[in-house]
């Protein structure tokens, strides 16, 4: 890339929005660019130490408490020093968002881009914050990205500059993902899974608004089929308001809770079908990960769940336990064979609008212009 991309974000640990900033740096190096990395946050993770072994560029900050000030005032030094001839700053999510119009109005010749990953409006401080950011978007940034068509939706009402939202969905690194994929008879063997039973996953972090208390209310409907649920995320076991739940499918020998895992490739692999049962999404990035592995997806209603799935899997009501009861039963009448067909289809429709390369490209394009 021409230009000096700076990619201003809160923090670096494992989410969305963290894990598209890494797959487009590493294709702006890829690409003969020098990306650099400027995290708001100073604490370890995966993606931190992925990207420094990839030799990227990351400036750690420390915006918290008391060292607020401190910090606002090293990100102006840092900003000023990298940014002095022909550079691009991109502002991942409100809150850097936010720190971009600072930014701006001191380097009057950077170019802005906002990224925002938020289906709806957030409310609290970073509702606040958002409001403020509403205000310069048509001042700021050149373009205001969303990753889906409802996040441009919501933040157009919500005040944003309509004319600078533009929607760039997700990228899927296809062939990463692939090549993680390791031995599938050594996963189910360590996690005691028979290869009679029909494997069905979903991976989220416990929250309310995953929906895991509809997805398990659904399963307990099935007593007599052979399956085995895995739920893979961090925070499942512990959920007060799943335990009557958990209990009962464990004693059913039905469920299998892994907690936070790094292996997701090869458990999605693993899965004979997966399961969104979200109240809200933005770019569910499980599910196109899920079907560029070649599994098929149910999904919820929400955000552009329903897009990316299209019409190689199911796509239910948000919360409706008996839709998702009914949407099971069709998929665990399907034979082995009838669902690794629907995962090619499913792979080939990530193939053709998902994956890095080609929203890579368009990314591309829009910084350039």
């Amino acid at each position: 890339m021409k230009k000096k991309t700076i990619h201003l974000i809160t923090s670096l640990e494992a989410g969305g929005a963290e894990t598209q900033l890494y797959n487009l740096v590493l294709k702006e190096q890829e690409e003969g660019g020098e990306p650099i990395v400027i995290c708001l946050k100073k604490k370890k993770s995966h993606i931190l130490s992925k990207l420094r072994e990839s030799n990227i560029q990351v400036y750690e900050l420390q915006f918290k408490g008391i060292y607020f000030i401190y910090s606002l005032f090293n990100l102006l030094i840092l900003f000023s020093r990298l940014s002095k001839t022909n550079s691009i700053l991109v502002a991942w999510m409100y809150h850097a968002c936010f720190l971009s119009i600072i930014l701006k109005f001191l380097q009057r010749d950077v170019t802005v881009f906002w990224f925002i990953r938020r289906t709806e409006v957030p409310k609290g401080v970073t509702g606040f914050i958002s409001k403020i950011n509403s205000k310069f978007s048509c001042i700021v940034p050149n373009k205001i990205i969303c990753n889906s068509n409802s996040g441009c939706v919501s933040h157009s009402s919500a005040g944003y500059c309509s004319d600078r939202l533009l929607l760039l969905p997700n990228a899927i690194d296809v062939a990463s993902l692939q090549k993680s994929s390791g031995s599938i008879s050594a996963l189910k063997k360590h996690l005691g899974i028979s290869d009679e039973k029909i494997v069905i996953g979903s991976v989220a972090r416990y929250h309310p608004i995953k929906g895991h208390s509809f997805l398990l209310k659904a399963l307990k409907r099935f007593p007599d089929v052979n399956f085995v649920c895995v739920l893979v995320g961090r925070g499942v076991s512990e959920a007060p308001e799943l335990i009557l739940d958990i209990e009962e499918l464990h004693r059913l020998g039905k469920l299998i809770i892994t907690g936070e895992r790094r292996d997701v490739g090869t458990l999605m692999t693993m899965f004979d079908f997966f399961v969104l049962p979200s109240l809200s999404e933005g770019f569910p990035n499980v599910v196109a990960e899920s079907m560029s592995l070649k599994t098929p997806c149910i999904v919820t209603d929400v955000g552009d769940a329903s897009l990316i799935v299209g019409e190689t899997g199911l796509v239910v009501a948000p919360g409706d336990v008996d839709e998702l009861y009914a949407a099971l039963s069709i998929f665990l009448k399907h034979s082995r064979e009838s669902l690794s067909r629907l995962g090619d289809i499913s792979s080939q429709r990530i193939m053709m609008n998902y994956e890095l390369d080609y929203i890579f490209q368009t990314y591309r394009s829009i910084i350039e212009e």
